[in-house]
């Protein structure tokens, strides 16, 4: 909505942005009866994403409180690489936007403001371009990468086709990777979702050193890989795409406003997983009965010591695979990856590493040469050719 009729209320949160982690937590927060308000620069908010993650990321709790905004779920998933194939027992789940904003516009489209312009942001208010300032006891910022932006990524890029069939296509679980096929910019990937019988998400996701996105070409080899496998009685009913920033390095924005979803750093530096996170801190900020901006910034920083620790491991993971591995020789990194146990993989893709799993991961057979993974780790000309998107 582009007018709220309640702007001069005491709000006790005011949320920037009107992406996941701000609209989890002001579902949270609607159900507790708090005030609060968003505050979009878009005319409308889009349906056009698709968020994925393991059940064993999320606790009993936060898993039944998110359960009715599932697209779709399966008990584990199939990986596929030219050496092998493998089923692995990781339960798995998946939320389409269209649906989620929905959802989001009937239980609280009264508390979005759209259509805004936004000038400055403060620990206390956001001053609008039209000179309206709307303040609140706790501002949060979550609008995208900020100041991290300005520092060397690599990126995990994908154009993804919802594939609608006539007959039943015959997909019981997902193939999270396929990398049976072609390598292209780096490490390459199919990934599909059965989200129903008759329905499919198909994405081509490459690991790549360069941001843009050749639609035309993702697009046709998304077709070649349809037709194969499933023939070409079929049409596409939406299209998406993106470039994720896999950071070679972090640095926390300095700001007033409290900074949570991406511009927080609260997403898996190395998949760009980030609805854990998102779903996690729902929880956290609601569970405060007199909150403040400069309360929940110590609070946070308080509770997330060991992801501050674990997120520089990921990091300089990544600086291993875009820095250390030629592009042609990444699939060698991932294919290792999924050869360990189930718990192995999903305590990596849920951030909970332990000192074990990490040493464990980088000793044994070396999937890069030793000397590009030294000069990966401790030179940084290397990240100079890297997009600073």
């Amino acid at each position: 909505m582009k007018k709220h009729q309640h702007l001069d209320c005491d709000f006790e949160f005011v949320l920037v942005g009107a992406g996941l982690a701000n609209c989890l937590a002001a579902l949270k927060l609607a159900e507790q009866g708090r005030r609060f308000i968003i505050i979009e620069k878009k005319s409308k908010l889009e349906p056009l994403q698709t968020w994925s993650f393991h059940l064993s990321d999320l606790t009993s709790e936060e898993l039944e409180w998110l359960l009715p905004l599932i697209t779709a779920q399966w008990p584990g998933y199939e990986v596929r690489f030219p050496s092998y194939h493998r089923f692995l027992k990781l339960p798995y789940a998946s939320i389409c936007s269209s649906g989620f904003f929905q959802h989001v516009q009937k239980v609280i489209g009264k508390h979005i403001l759209t259509s805004q312009e936004i000038k400055i942001v403060t620990g206390k208010n956001v001053e609008l371009s039209s000179g309206k300032k709307i303040s609140g006891r706790c501002i949060i910022d979550s609008r995208g990468l900020g100041q991290t932006q300005k520092l060397p990524t690599g990126l995990q890029k994908f154009v993804g086709l919802e594939i609608k069939f006539s007959q039943p296509h015959g997909l019981k679980h997902p193939r999270l990777m396929d990398a049976t096929v072609a390598q292209k910019e780096g490490f390459r990937f199919l990934y599909t979702l059965p989200l129903d019988e008759k329905t499919l998400l198909v994405e081509d996701t490459r690991y790549s050193d360069t941001a843009r996105i050749e639609s035309d070409d993702f697009e046709r080899e998304i077709l070649a890989y349809v037709h194969d496998s499933w023939g070409e009685k079929f049409e596409i009913a939406r299209r998406e795409s993106a470039a994720l920033q896999i950071p070679l390095m972090w640095q926390d924005e300095d700001m007033a406003a409290l900074a949570l979803g991406l511009r927080g750093g609260y997403f898996h530096p190395t998949t760009g997983y980030s609805l854990p996170w998102a779903v996690r801190n729902a929880f956290f900020i609601s569970s405060f009965s007199e909150p403040s901006t400069d309360k929940l910034r110590l609070a946070l920083r308080a509770r997330d010591k060991s992801w501050i620790f674990q997120r520089q491991y990921f990091l300089f993971l990544n600086r291993m695979l875009f820095g250390a591995a030629v592009p042609t020789e990444r699939i060698k990194i991932f294919s290792r990856f999924y050869t360990f146990a189930p718990d192995f993989i999903s305590r990596f893709y849920s951030g909970k590493f332990t000192y074990t799993d990490q040493a464990r991961l980088l000793f044994g057979v070396p999937p890069v040469k030793i000397s590009r993974a030294l000069r990966s780790l401790f030179s940084r000309s290397w990240m100079e050719s890297f997009p600073h998107v």
